[in-house]
């Protein structure tokens, strides 16, 4: 499983969890959002200007008191997601059927050999 950040411009980060791993809200905040926001960063205008914001869905680990509290001392804004939108998913309706597309029929024998692709056809796209 992968979890994935992007902007306009491709992915700003893209973190392959663990066989087994469950995304809670402190793994969410410490290696996923972490990652965001040291890519972010790398970026400071855009993080000064306040112009970061981020859209993820109503799960359990988005919406944890731990996560919130992480993403109001990273100035990452959080734009609110309607309970019941899956339109609001876009990932699901076109960067997620793309992905399968590229690498269907392609079998990798290590997780690192499919999240180094992954990240390459995310780019690309």
């Amino acid at each position: 499983m992968f979890i994935i950040f992007f902007c306009s411009t491709g992915p700003i980060s893209v973190t392959t969890v663990p066989k087994g791993q469950n995304v809670n809200a402190s793994y969410y905040t410490v290696t996923a959002l972490q990652s965001v926001v040291k890519n972010v960063k790398k970026k400071p205008a855009r993080l000064a200007s306040g112009k970061v914001h981020l859209h993820h869905q109503n799960t359990s680990n988005h919406t944890a008191v731990k996560t919130c509290q992480f993403l109001d001392e990273s100035k990452l804004k959080l734009i609110a997601h309607p309970p019941y939108s899956p339109d609001l998913a876009p990932c699901d309706f076109w960067l997620f059927p793309k992905l399968s597309e590229k690498l269907a029929g392609i079998n990798f024998r290590r997780p690192q050999d499919l999240a180094r692709r992954v990240n390459s056809e995310l780019k690309s796209i």
